[in-house]
């Protein structure tokens, strides 16, 4: 038979429903076909055909009819990708990459008093079925009982309990309200998880910063990793049923007049002023603020005031009311800025109020507008943390700042990951979270260090039977298997390339590697145009805090019955000499008289700070160094500092990522001309800006050093004490971000 006399197929083999029903060219991806959720259609599925050959004789007729007319068309139900995939999975899922540790410690969590079903003690396809927990309530039981609707205010903290959600986690201290079950994002006829930051951001409750670190629980399940797919910036349709998100949203526009009569000054303030102390150095192009947030703000104020429009979404106010509470309180704090004829105490009052203002919408923003018909762009929500977490920073609320981060994160995670198609914009706000997430995480020393004795032993016992390559490759255990969590930098879970610098990253790890754990190079990165620095370098100072988290992890593990291996301390150690390495190596590269003859002199100037700073926080946080070892990197910021500030008027904005190695280098700084130096940097800082982080970094570096004095004088043979013992005592987070 010819190939033009051979009949051609009207479809591709192996289609779903919906797809030949419609007479369209499917893409046969299991369990729905991504053809018919880009337009919006439910894939009915497909039909696999089993037809069982005849028992009947076969005839001369039957054979010359060919195997397609007699069984029909014959293929795997699974392709070889899909089962290649299963069997990666089912070996990603075990504790530690071993069956052996998967068993003992399925055999350590059923034998905890908390362990009430199988569903608990379930590490990739092992699992313990407990014949003897307690029967679960019917539905019909819990009607019964209604629960009392809790205050407005309280709506979208909504916890665990609540939620029918048992804890998996064997970490202690672990809130179980930051858990999501992944069926509560594909099924539209759940529930949508609470976000957990917002149950602590009452000004009356206190917070406790030494359980902040565990707000990063466990996301989504890792046995149901098949991301939805999703085109367009409104995200998963997901209505809520529980009580708890049903409260109407009247109202609104629901417009301040008093605060809205100054949003138009506020604004231009915000966008002159504000916005260039958000980057590190002074960006040549316009940053992420002036291209997403400000058009958005202004699209905000003309609906609530010229249109008075009534659909604004409380995502869309809530961004509003931050930008003109960042606005207000710079306004408040910077003496040497013209306050268009109000007192300090105007414009600090004023910021406080369109703080509350934000806060109120945002609560009920993530609470009722992150699912459902009522739910707002992402791109809205994301830039509404991001104007509540500058407002924080500027104020001196790190409590907030945290939860707001943590919320960021989550967010990005359901909403902004899974999406098939990244756009520019969204790519812009991706990399504004970064900066301000781990610059933020590089300070923050408050987590709980404590780890749990089961998880030290398996660890150790892995480590002595596969033996330093191993520990190599995975220098810490995940807790955890079969979930994806939310970060909380006390784990290193990356490839032995991961700090080849100069090796390229795939499209798709670069743009979900949203912490940088990999450093290798990024093919789309729009760092350097969000905050003017590399985005090596940012990455370089994720991997130095993920170590030092780890080392200070296993420092507080000496106390404990539990000895740890030499080969865990090993593979920290080869972990730590080659990030070391990698970190000298790049700072002398850029410090190169012609490596960066495309910039200006001032951006030089911060870049070689940065650099040697990061040299400095390497060794303080990780190899933990005599103060007077880091004499030379120390003067080298201090020179690069003084530089820059000698080409700064008094009126010019000061960008805040110019204190981080301002704050690193002077914690380490011992001599008096150092010192004399650091104290001049820091008033002058104070003065052109005076926002609150700046009296933070003078106030614990002035204590640093009286510690240092003391310790000098009474006693050369104890710890020399730094800025992370100051945190710790006084549970201080000194974010400059």
């Amino acid at each position: 038979m010819s190939a033009r006399s051979r009949a051609r197929r009207k479809h591709i083999l192996g289609s779903c429903r919906t797809c030949r029903r419609r007479h369209v060219r499917c893409d046969t991806q299991r369990p729905a076909c991504q053809t018919c959720a880009a337009v919006g259609l439910t894939c009915e599925g497909f039909s696999n055909e089993i037809r069982w050959a005849s028992s009947r004789k076969r005839s001369p007729t039957y054979v010359e009819a060919g195997p397609i007319a007699r069984f029909g068309v014959r293929h795997h139900l699974l392709t070889e990708e899909d089962r290649r995939s299963m069997t990666d999975a089912l070996s990603k899922d075990l504790f530690l990459g071993s069956v052996d540790a998967s068993l003992e410690e399925i055999d350590t969590r059923s034998k905890t008093p908390c362990f009430l079903s199988g569903w608990e003690a379930r590490i990739g396809p092992f699992a313990v079925l407990h014949i003897s927990a307690a029967p679960v309530k019917s539905q019909d039981a819990q009607v019964q009982h209604p629960v009392e609707e809790p205050p407005a205010d309280e709506l979208v903290s909504v916890q665990a309990s609540d939620m029918s959600i048992p804890p998996v986690l064997d970490i202690p201290s672990a809130p179980v309200d930051s858990f999501l079950q992944w069926d509560d994002i594909l099924d539209l006829g759940s529930d949508f998880p609470a976000f957990s930051g917002y149950s602590a951001l009452d000004p009356e409750s206190a917070f406790d910063f030494t359980t902040a670190s565990h707000l990063d629980g466990p996301l989504i399940e890792e046995s149901s990793m098949t991301y939805p797919n999703f085109d367009d910036d409104e995200g998963c349709d997901i209505s809520s049923e529980n009580t708890a998100y049903q409260q109407p949203l009247t109202h609104r526009s629901c417009k301040n007049e008093d605060i809205l009569k100054n949003a138009v000054e506020l604004l231009k303030h915000f966008q002159r002023r504000v916005i260039p102390q958000m980057a590190v150095v002074h960006l040549s192009k316009k940053s992420p603020w002036d291209i997403v947030n400000m058009p958005a703000a202004l699209l905000t104020l003309g609906a609530l005031t010229i249109m008075d429009c009534e659909a604004v979404t409380h995502a869309s106010q809530a961004h509003l009311y931050s930008l003109l509470a960042c606005s207000a309180i710079d306004l408040a704090a910077n003496l040497s800025t013209d306050k268009m004829g109000f007192p300090a105490e105007y414009w600090e009052g004023l910021a406080q109020r369109c703080y509350g203002e934000a806060k109120s919408h945002i609560r009920i923003s993530l609470s009722e507008e992150t699912g459902g018909s009522e739910k707002a762009k992402l791109k809205d929500q994301l830039m509404a943390l991001y104007g509540m977490i500058k407002f924080t920073v500027f104020s001196g609320q790190p409590r907030d700042a945290r939860c707001y981060l943590i919320d960021a994160e989550r967010l990005l995670r359901v909403r902004g990951l899974p999406k098939r198609r990244i756009s520019r914009r969204m790519r812009l706000l991706l990399n504004v979270y970064t900066w301000l997430r781990i610059a933020g995480e590089s300070t923050y020393v408050l987590h709980d260090y404590t780890l749990p004795t089961s998880s030290l032993s398996t660890f150790n016992l892995h480590c002595q039977s596969k033996g330093p390559t191993a520990s190599r490759e995975r220098p810490m255990p995940r807790y955890t298997q079969g979930v994806v969590r939310l970060d909380d930098f006390l784990h290193i879970e990356s490839p032995d390339n991961d700090l080849n610098i100069d090796e390229l990253k795939c499209r798709r790890a670069d743009i979900t590697d949203i912490h940088l754990q990999d450093s290798r190079k990024s093919t789309e990165t729009l760092g350097k145009q969000v905050y003017g620095i590399p985005e090596i370098w940012l990455s370089l100072l994720s991997q130095t805090t993920r170590l030092a988290n780890i080392m200070d992890t296993l420092r507080n593990a000496r106390n404990t019955e539990i000895m740890i291996s030499c080969n865990t301390y090993q593979a920290l150690q080869e972990r730590a000499s080659r990030l070391e390495g990698v970190i000298h190596a790049y700072a002398a590269r850029e410090t190169e008289p012609n490596h960066r003859s495309e910039q200006t002199t001032d951006d030089t100037f911060i870049l070689r700070a940065l650099n040697s700073a990061l040299i400095i926080f390497f060794h303080r946080r990780v190899r933990q160094t005599y103060p007077a070892i880091l004499e030379s990197e120390v003067e080298k910021v201090i020179t690069s500092l003084l530089a820059f500030h000698r080409r700064l008027k008094l009126e010019d904005p000061l960008g805040l990522g110019t204190l981080w190695p301002l704050f690193i280098a002077g914690c380490e700084a011992i001599t008096v001309k150092q010192r004399e130096s650091i104290r001049y940097l820091l008033e002058k800082s104070n003065i052109m800006s005076g926002l609150a982080p700046f009296k933070i970094a003078s106030d614990v570096v002035t204590e640093v050093w009286r510690r240092q004095d003391e310790q000098l004088t009474a006693n050369w043979q104890a710890p020399f004490p730094s800025w992370i013992d100051i945190s710790k005592e006084r549970a201080i987070w000194p974010i400059f971000c």
